[in-house]
């Protein structure tokens, strides 16, 4: 899987970059026809994605709508639950994977865990979400222990990465049988109305639905 964000030291004196830039998120498409990019999501349309692309257009579509916000996480939060679940369960997926939860809770998609969380609730990810709770205690207490004013730099973030204990999660994550994807596309398929944005008018974006703990 190629996920959004590389791991690198961005260039000296470019105004506006951070320390792990994100990658376009239209590289992890198939190399031979790009779908159409998607200007809304209607049930109608979500029955026709099939499942090999259905989780990468959503995603394509969320990141375009969130990244654009000048705040991405109440921007996020504005979305029905369906998408938000898309973009924050990829985002910890992505991070993890490329550099463990460290990395994950340094970056700005750690301030997204809670979303996360709710969103592998919503696909019933137990194995995901027993390591991203201890995770997030971890981190918590992390930051008690060794509090972080300054992360613009990849010394910096070496250095924390080795005062940090959330290592010792990352070989339980990459070892999960679960394949977080067939979870979110067997969601999608259950309740596309989570996923519908524009939100029509009348409807609470939680749709009802009540996520399993």
């Amino acid at each position: 899987m190629l996920f959004r964000r590389i791991f690198g030291i961005c260039l000296a004196g470019f105004v506006g970059c951070t320390l792990f830039a994100r990658a376009n998120p239209e590289i992890r498409q198939s190399p031979t026809k790009k779908p159409a990019p998607l200007r809304s999501v209607t049930i109608a349309i979500i029955r026709k994605l099939p499942d090999a692309t259905v989780v990468d257009q959503l995603d394509e579509f969320v990141w375009h709508i969130v990244e654009k916000a000048a705040d991405p996480r109440s921007e996020c939060l504005r979305l029905p639950q369906g998408l938000q679940m898309i973009y924050a369960t990829r985002e910890l997926d992505g991070e993890v994977n490329n550099g463990g939860f460290h990395q994950f809770f340094w970056n700005s998609s750690g301030k997204l865990c809670d979303v996360a969380l709710k969103g592998l609730k919503l696909v019933g990810d137990k194995d995901r979400i027993a390591l991203l709770r201890k995770a997030m205690v971890i981190h918590a207490q992390d930051e008690i222990n060794h509090p972080i004013t300054d992360k613009s730099t990849m010394e910096q973030f070496e250095a924390s990465e080795k005062l940090s204990t959330l290592g010792s999660l990352d070989d339980k994550y990459y070892k999960l049988k679960v394949d977080l994807e067939k979870l979110q596309i067997r969601c999608i398929r259950a309740h596309p109305e989570y996923f519908v944005y524009p939100i029509p008018k009348g409807r609470h974006k939680s749709s009802g639905h009540r996520a399993r703990t």
